[in-house]
């Protein structure tokens, strides 16, 4: 849950509170919202702005709902992964994880800086060769977004523009000529890498954004366009970021405006949790903006669309995925934070999940200078030099955090129901809440298409805590009448937030009146369909009512509330959650079967779906997982025995090494055991080595930027840090395959990890651990484990009165008036992935 805190915007919500209780808050039942016919758009002519079919055949385009995949809806998601910062020998096995968690589409910046350091001087080689990048994600059977700049942000230092451009005689992001003839250089050595890897060549990359968060003419931006088409990148799909406004329109079907949203940023220059707007986007809204994104480059920004905006689909690239840290500002992100916004951008209307960032890493090495944006580059902010982890759904480490499962559960509903979930549009409530500070009016919307649709709720906001809420929902204005649901108010907790489904056909020829409790996915078998589905609330039971003239009929159910209620609708109430069916079912042709199962969220967390044995499959697994190659590969996440249920299960039991593993049934699903002699996971404490004391304190200087925040330090600072040495694990133990990270638990300012002298991550604490892929790391500094035996810690001490933000909590946790340096525990992770052939 939430911390609760006295901030400007949080005394508001505390404030709130106490009015609630003061005065009672009498929800009037039901609440109401009304789907207008009217607003849903008839005219859907699909487009394209470039090359729409590839070899096979395939079309991508869109209208002005989604996009569209050989002529109907298409919802995919996309995660950004920054393949100049990960070591190039694992692009490969992170990119399935994407997959596996549900991403469909990469994305990518390409920093300029990191190829052509200094002009002329190319580099595309090792973790910089995007042409291996692109063939990988090929192989994992993702398509490829590329973000080419010039300007990408990024958090690279002059947002990936190198300095011999920035500093050359050209006025840079402009329509000046001799800033061109340099861009129109990097456009055509990115075409020559990826020659024949674009869509209508038969490869992957399907779109391209020009520049990022330009606030200029359109001019310059359809420039940027005719000099990448010139460079051979011929795409479907053009994209710019909606946010800022351009000082004109741009002309129609030119670019794609995408958007985004992040529940909190370091960028600003506050050290007041939640500052600006970023409540915003925890409240359901059809602007599609967000004021916040880049405020310290872009300053106070007003949340309003572009008059054209709904000539296009609602698409987003920047759904925080996590975020950095800045040296001033250290946010620690919640899982919460990172589902809650997405779902309100998916309630919102959003047709295009695009997370930044879904995977993190960190910055190549420079060879004339360090990669991050800095204070020094007349930047705002003093960013890690190396370290650029995001706090993403999948770390820097190739470890999955909680978000991750989260993330998935949507992404799998997606996959199954796109054709029927894209057209639907978003409505909103009358009574709305009438500022970033009301938390007594509740968050809502419908996404409908005049006859069924989505509901959604969002009882969560970051570091404010939401009251307790009793809920019931009516919607008019729907084809066939109004609808209310659940059958009676419910009640809502803190932090509770999801969507149920109401006038959905489930499976084919199995219509829902409503289900209280989240779609997560569908699959067949000789039994029948299989829907699944989990409950968000531990106060909400799941209900399941339908027509009962529809000719469905109930053929077992666990409910212990059944019967016919108003409207002729055949109601099941109090149904069990669990693996097996809590309701099975019978069309009206009395041979097809829809088994409904509820999941509790613990278990959804570990619910996957892929391709096995030449059909889909559902996998629930106590470890992370990829399909890969015919086989499923699980990852362990602890000591002890996998355990994994298959639905439906194989023709032929999977083999580990040859031999087949054991299995025991678990009602109609397949449950399989390894046991632990048989993983390998260990994790084993460090042989650290105190060699120094911390010494004299730095005086930390204020910035030259207009802001004045604090500065990171510099590297002679480091001499007075305190230092360990971490001997290495025997060499031995790292078979093929086997993954090695350092986890450090750990309260100072910055830390440093080194290896024989090169700096390999750093990090500014911000209340969380540390962890590194120590095989990666060696691999991208050109280093190798056979002629290293230690590496080398630094923390320098975190002072009482440092001028920095961090989380409530962890301030309130830290010494009063002492400086600290401490490393609370180090433990070297060792494991190998369990690769399961199956039939």
């Amino acid at each position: 849950m939430p911390t609760t805190l006295i901030s400007p915007v949080g005394f508001w919500c505390f404030a709130w509170l106490l009015l609630l209780q003061a005065v009672g808050h009498a929800s009037e039942f039901p609440l109401k919202l009304k789907v207008d016919p009217g607003e849903i758009p008839q005219e859907r002519v699909i487009r394209a702005m470039g090359p729409a079919t590839n070899p096979a055949g395939e079309t991508i385009g869109y209208d002005a709902i989604s996009l569209k995949r050989n002529g109907e809806p298409w919802m995919p998601v996309m995660g950004e992964f920054h393949f100049s910062r990960y070591a190039p020998d694992q692009w490969l096995r992170e990119l399935h994880k994407l997959k596996a968690g549900g991403i469909d589409i990469v994305a990518t910046y390409l920093f300029w800086n990191h190829h052509e350091e200094r002009e002329g001087e190319w580099n595309w080689g090792a973790s910089r060769d995007i042409r291996s990048f692109v063939e990988a994600a090929a192989q994992a059977e993702l398509k490829v977004f590329l973000r080419i700049g010039p300007w990408c942000h990024g958090e690279a230092r002059y947002g990936g523009i190198p300095d011999w451009v920035v500093h050359g005689d050209m006025t840079i992001r402009s329509n000046d000529a001799n800033y061109l003839a340099k861009v129109e250089n990097w456009y055509q050595a990115i075409g020559e890498q990826v020659e024949g890897l674009m869509w209508a060549q038969g490869g992957p990359v399907v779109a391209v954004q020009l520049d990022n968060e330009y606030a200029g003419s359109s001019a310059h931006l359809l420039e940027l366009k005719r000099l990448a088409i010139a460079a051979g990148l011929h795409v479907p799909l053009y994209t710019r970021t909606g946010w800022p406004k351009l000082q004109d329109l741009m002309p129609e079907d030119e670019m794609l405006p995408l958007f985004g949203v992040y529940a909190e940023g370091f960028w600003n220059h506050s050290l007041e949790p939640m500052p600006g707007k970023y409540r915003e986007g925890f409240h359901f809204s059809k602007v599609r903006t967000s004021s916040d994104i880049g405020s310290d480059q872009l300053g106070d920004l007003i949340s309003e669309d572009e008059s054209e905006a709904r000539r296009y689909p609602y698409l987003t690239c920047e759904v925080g995925g996590g975020m950095m840290n800045s040296y001033h500002r250290r946010v620690w992100i919640e899982p919460e934070d990172v589902l809650s916004t997405a779902l309100v951008k998916f309630g919102s209307g959003g047709n295009l999940m695009g997370y930044y960032m879904y995977h993190g890493g960190w910055n190549p090495v420079g060879t004339y200078s360090t990669l991050q944006e800095s204070l020094v580059t007349q930047y705002p902010n003093d960013m890690p030099v190396k370290n650029y982890d995001f706090q993403a759904p999948i770390g820097a480490s190739g470890r999955l955090r909680e978000h991750a499962h989260g993330l998935r559960q949507l992404h799998l509903f997606l996959r199954d129901y796109e054709h029927w979930v894209a057209p639907l549009q978003t409505f909103l409530p009358e009574v709305r809440p009438k500022g970033m500070a009301d938390t007594a009016t509740h968050r809502w919307s419908v996404r409908s298409d005049g006859e069924g649709g989505l509901l959604f709720f969002n009882n969560y906001e970051r570091l404010c805590r939401m009251p307790e809420r009793r809920v019931q929902y009516a919607i008019t204005g729907l084809k066939e009448g109004a609808l209310k649901m659940p059958m009676s108010p419910v009640v809502l907790e803190d932090g509770d937030f999801g969507f149920w489904p109401f006038r959905m056909e489930i499976a084919p020829g199995f219509e829902i009146e409503w289900i209280t409790a989240q779609p997560l996915c569908r699959v067949r078998d000789d039994n029948g369909d299989w829907v699944v589905c989990f409950r968000q609330s531990g106060k909400v039971s799941p209900e399941l009512a339908f027509k009962a003239d529809s000719g469905l009929t109930v053929e077992a159910q666990r409910g212990t509330d059944v019967r016919e209620i108003e409207n002729g609708l055949q109601y099941i109430g109090e149904l069990e959650t669990g693996m097996e069916p809590a309701v099975t079912l019978l069309a009206a042709d009395g041979t097809r079967r829809c088994h409904l199962v509820f999941l509790e969220e613990s278990q959804a967390n570990q619910l996957w779906k892929g391709r096995m044995g030449n059909r889909d499959r559902l996998v629930l697994a106590n470890s992370e997982l990829v399909f890969r190659d015919g086989m499923l590969e699980l990852h362990p996440i602890r000591e002890g025995g996998v355990e994994f249920y298959l639905l439906p299960d194989l023709g032929a039991p999977p083999r580990l090494d040859g031999s087949k593993i054991s299995s025991r049934t678990d009602g109609l699903w397949a449950g399989y055991v390894i046991p632990e002699k048989r993983v390998f996971y260990r994790q084993e404490s460090v042989a650290l080595q105190a060699l120094r004391e911390a010494g004299e304190l730095r005086s930390i200087p204020l910035g030259p930027y207009k802001s004045r925040v604090a500065m990171a330090p510099v590297d002679a600072d480091f001499e007075q840090a305190k230092k360990w040495r971490l001997p290495l694990p025997k060499l031995e133990a790292l078979e093929e395959d086997v993954e090695l990270m350092l986890q450090l638990d750990y309260v100072a300012d910055v830390l440093r990890l080194k290896a024989d002298g090169a700096l390999w991550m750093d990090d500014f604490y911000n209340g969380r651990g540390f962890e590194a892929p120590v095989l990666e790391l060696a691999n991208t500094n050109g280093q190798s484990l056979e002629t290293l035996d230690a590496l080398e810690l630094l923390l320098l001490p975190l002072q009482p009165d440092a001028p920095i933000y961090l989380h409530p909590s962890v301030r309130a946790s830290l010494p009063t008036g002492e400086s600290v340096a401490q490393l609370r525990t180090a433990h070297w992770i060792l494991r190998s992935p369990i690769r399961l052939h199956v039939e």
